[in-house]
C-alpha cells in the first residue's frame, strides 16, 4: 500500500472530519495498486506440445510444467518445474534484476541421464547471463510466461512494433545483441501493458553472430526458400480468458504457437503449428512478490555469460565454472571481468594506416601468441630456421 494513501486513511479516521464515506473511499483506493509501485504474483500449469512437421495432427512429444512468477516494478522472477511420472526432471528459473537476466537449469532426475554420468564429478546446474530483460526462447516455457505476465514494463518503455524473436531455434548470442523483428501487439489494458494478442513475422532468415577482429555483428542466413523466402507469420500468441484483479486485467488462459511453413505451401500464409504452449493460471494476486534478487547459483555451476556482447568494446560470450554461490558481477576484480579483459587483449587494435593484409596477418599472429603461446613459439622458431636456410642458401649460390 502506498504511503500517501496510508497517511490519508489515518488522518480521515483519527480526525473524523465528518465523513465516513471518505474513509471508505480511501480504503477502496488502497486496494488499487498505484502504477508507480506494482507488485503481483501468480502460479499455474502449462502444457508444451510438439507436432510432426509432416503431419500437423500428430503429437511428437507432450510435456507438462508447473510455474509461478512474481513481478515487482522493473524486476521479475519465473520458476518452472517439469512434471513427468513421479519425479521432477528439470527445474528452471529466470530472474531479472533491472539490468541482466539470469537463467538457471537444474537436472534433478539423474536416472534418465546417460549411464556414464557421474554425479560426483559432473555439473548438474548450468546458468546463463543475458544483458537484456528478454529471456531467450527454448522448450522450457519461461519465455511465454514472461510475455503473458512479466513483459509490461519492457513493452511500455521500448515500444512494441519491433521485438526480439519469440520463436525457438535462434542462437542465444542474437538475443544478447537485442536483435528485433516486426511484431504486432494489442493489449489487455493500459495499466499493466500485458499483451492480449501478439503476432510476429519472420524475415525468412535465421540469424547468428559473427565476429570481425573480435567485434560481433548479426548475419542473416536464408533458411527458407520459395514463397517463404521474404517472410511469413512465425508466432501467434492469444489470450482466450481473462481475470480482473482490482481493475487490472490479467490473462487467465493463453495459447502460444510456434509456426512453420507447410511442406507444400503455395503462399506465405500456408503455415502450420510446429509447437504450442497452453497455459492456465490457478492463483494470481496483488501484494508483495516473493522475488529474491540475491538468489544465488550453486558453486561449481557451469556459466555461459553473454554480457561481453553488450559492453564497449563488444566481445564474444565467455564461459566459466562459478567459483562462488552467487552470480559474478561484471566488474573489475571478478573472474567474469578478467575473462572479458582476456578477450580484449586477444584483439588489440592495429594501426589504421597499415594495409589490410598486414592488419589481418597481425591479428592472426597476436591471437596465436596470446591463446597458443607454445605453438606460436614453435612456428616462430621454424620460421627463423626457414629464413636462415634461405639466406645461407643464397650466399652459397653467390660463391
Amino acid at each position: 500500500m502506498d504511503g500517501n494513501y496510508q497517511q490519508l486513511l489515518a488522518v480521515s479516521y483519527r480526525e473524523g472530519k465528518g465523513s465516513r464515506w471518505l474513509w471508505h473511499c480511501v480504503s477502496y483506493l488502497c486496494l488499487i495498486p498505484p502504477l508507480s509501485a506494482v507488485e503481483y504474483s501468480g502460479s499455474g500449469i502449462i502444457e508444451y506440445r510438439v507436432f510432426s512437421p509432416t503431419n500437423s495432427s500428430q503429437i511428437v512429444c507432450d510435456f507438462h510444467y508447473q510455474f509461478k512468477f512474481g513481478v515487482s516494478n522493473d524486476f521479475w522472477q519465473i520458476h518452472t518445474e517439469r512434471k513427468g511420472g513421479n519425479h521432477d526432471f528439470f527445474l528452471d528459473e529466470a530472474l531479472y534484476d533491472g539490468t541482466n537476466t539470469y537463467l538457471t537449469t537444474q537436472i534433478n532426475d539423474l536416472a534418465n541421464l546417460a549411464a556414464s554420468f557421474d554425479p560426483k564429478k559432473s555439473i548438474t546446474i548450468v546458468g546463463q547471463i543475458f544483458p537484456t530483460e528478454f529471456p531467450p526462447p527454448s522448450i522450457v516455457p519461461i519465455n511465454p510466461i514472461w510475455l503473458a505476465y512479466c513483459s509490461g514494463t519492457r513493452l511500455r518503455k521500448s515500444g512494441h512494433k519491433r521485438f526480439p524473436p519469440l520463436w525457438q531455434g535462434e542462437y542465444d548470442s542474437v538475443f544478447a545483441l537485442d536483435y528485433k523483428v516486426p511484431t504486432s501487439l494489442s493489449f489487455l489494458d493500459t495499466d499493466l501493458f500485458l499483451p492480449r494478442e501478439c503476432v510476429q513475422y519472420s524475415d525468412g532468415c535465421g540469424h547468428f553472430v559473427a565476429f570481425t577482429n573480435g567485434t560481433p555483428y548479426i548475419v542473416l542466413d536464408p533458411w527458407f526458400t520459395g514463397v517463404f523466402a521474404k517472410g511469413f507469420t512465425r508466432v501467434r500468441y492469444t489470450v482466450s480468458e481473462t481475470t480482473n484483479i482490482a481493475g487490472c486485467i490479467f490473462p487467465k488462459q493463453f495459447k502460444f504457437m510456434d509456426l512453420r511453413p507447410q511442406p507444400n505451401g503455395q503462399s506465405s500464409n500456408d503455415v502450420q503449428v510446429l509447437a504450442e504452449y497452453d497455459a492456465k493460471i490457478s492463483t494470481i494476486k496483488f501484494g508483495r512478490s516473493d522475488i529474491h534478487l540475491e538468489t544465488g547459483v550453486a558453486q561449481f555451476a557451469s556459466i555461459v555469460d553473454y554480457r561481453p556482447l553488450a559492453l564497449k568494446p563488444r566481445r564474444d560470450r565467455i564461459q566459466y565454472t562459478n567459483p562462488t554461490n552467487h552470480w559474478l558481477p561484471m566488474a573489475p576484480g571478478s573472474l567474469a571481468y578478467e575473462l572479458y579483459e582476456n578477450e580484449l587483449r586477444a584483439y588489440k587494435p592495429m594501426p589504421r594506416w597499415l594495409p589490410t593484409p598486414v592488419v589481418l596477418l597481425g591479428y592472426q599472429f597476436y591471437e596465436a601468441a596470446v591463446k597458443r603461446p607454445i605453438i606460436f613459439c614453435v612456428l616462430l622458431a621454424l620460421s627463423f630456421v626457414a629464413i636462415a636456410f634461405f639466406f645461407f642458401g643464397r650466399r652459397s649460390n653467390d660463391h
